[in-house]
């Protein structure tokens, strides 16, 4: 294995680099469309896409 691939794995496996906020948000917008979807408001969910 190459150095350069090496240290591509070793940035890879770091947490550091990984922005924690990004989780609660997700689950955030999931969990409104998952709302939508069971209300069958399908339009709304969709609209949100464009």
């Amino acid at each position: 294995m190459t150095v350069s691939a090496k240290q591509g794995l070793e940035i890879l496996r770091t947490t550091s680099n990984f922005q924690w906020y990004v989780i609660p948000i997700l689950i955030i917008v999931i969990y409104i469309y998952a709302v939508e979807v069971e209300k069958r408001n399908l339009v709304a969910a969709i609209l949100r896409w464009i």
